[in-house]
């Protein structure tokens, strides 16, 4: 992924650095969401406690959306 800031430079400069921040903290995010990123030091047997989080806050985000959809099927009857 390209790190210049994508904003034109006609636009003014407070617009500029919002663009430019948005577009770095996207960057970040889409850096480290890839499930390879965290598994290849596990596969090699590093557990390092960033990747554990990481796959605890996954399992806890589709246990949650579970217990929403079994919820959702109750109040429907």
């Amino acid at each position: 992924m390209p790190t210049k800031n994508p904003a034109p430079e006609t636009l003014p400069q407070t617009l500029q650095d919002a663009i430019g921040t948005f577009y770095t903290l996207a960057r970040n995010l889409m850096l480290e969401l890839p499930l390879d990123n965290h598994a290849k030091n596990m596969a090699l047997g590093i557990f390092e406690p960033k990747d554990i989080v990481y796959y605890l806050l996954w399992t806890a985000f589709f246990i949650f959306l579970t217990f929403r959809s079994l919820e959702s099927r109750y109040w429907k009857g």
